[in-house]
């Protein structure tokens, strides 16, 4: 009865691991197809796109260079670049696993993001009012939950709360560029503004990088029609340390063309911020 019992495990187990071998092949097959059914679907518009993306089971796909998400649906065509960029990030994108921060300064907590801070998140990324985050438009709360948990490789993104209430009034974001480098940004609730709250989490967030994450310099990108970020820059401590004409575009004029923008740079080494930290 023991080698009988044995033999039948045996049988089991060896059912076991072809049924792993074969679902392992089927998710390699389902990317390759994901693939090739996102380079074909060209110029479609978005409700088709839509259904064939239902159809292939995928989440959520991250346009990392566009900065946007499956969930921001827009009545414009998909370009065949998107397509091949959508392609390429459906098998690379995946949940990031922040490190967990929290950071207290004297009105604000900087923290990683939680469920209930969709509602919050929406209401001030429904419509960005600067260009630059025209990519990061909100539509839903589902498209708020999806932003906080996908991101960039490399980028930390963290949101910034009252310490009263707990309320989201903003975030604050990092890209590492390379090991001592990092490219930083935010973005806060118009409901919120004039009140230094923008400041307090941005310092905090560069005392963190410069502390515990090794960064050596921290710059920043700014629209040179953005005076309110540029003078936050400012009030950090960050140099201006050029301004690029047309440098980018984010948005399309009346006329459909590209609007370029003119975009300042902000830095700041760790060896000054040493020297102006107050807190």
């Amino acid at each position: 009865m023991e080698r009988s019992g044995n033999f039948y495990k045996a049988i089991q187990l060896g059912y076991i691991l072809i049924s792993i071998l074969i679902g392992c092949m089927a998710y390699n097959s389902l990317y390759e197809w994901q693939e090739i059914e996102a380079l074909e679907l060209g110029n479609k518009k978005i409700d088709e796109l839509r259904k064939e993306i239902n159809n292939i089971n995928i989440q959520m796909i991250k346009f990392s260079l566009l900065g946007e998400t499956i969930l921001e649906w827009n009545d414009k065509d998909i370009e065949h670049y998107h397509a091949r960029r959508m392609a390429m990030d459906s098998m690379l994108c995946r949940f990031k696993d922040y490190k967990e921060i929290y950071i207290e300064t004297e009105r604000i907590i900087i923290r990683n993001f939680k469920q209930k801070d969709a509602e919050g998140l929406l209401e001030y990324l429904s419509h960005p009012r600067v260009n630059c985050f025209a990519g990061d438009r909100l539509c839903s709360r589902e498209a708020a939950w999806a932003y906080m948990q996908y991101s960039p490789k490399d980028m930390l993104r963290y949101a910034v709360s009252l310490k009263k209430d707990d309320f989201i009034i903003g975030d604050v974001f990092a890209l590492r560029e390379n090991e001592d480098t990092y490219n930083v940004g935010w973005h806060f609730n118009k409901r919120f503004e004039g009140k230094g709250f923008a400041c307090e989490a941005a310092a905090g967030l560069l005392d963190y990088l410069f502390r515990e994450a090794g960064a050596r310099r921290i710059y920043g990108f700014v629209e040179d029609d953005n005076i309110r970020s540029k003078r936050l820059c400012e009030r950090l401590g960050m140099r201006r340390e050029g301004c690029f004409k047309e440098f980018v575009t984010f948005v399309n004029n009346p006329d459909g063309s590209p609007k370029y923008e003119d975009t300042c740079v902000y830095a700041i080494l760790e060896k000054e911020w040493n020297t102006i930290r107050q807190w």
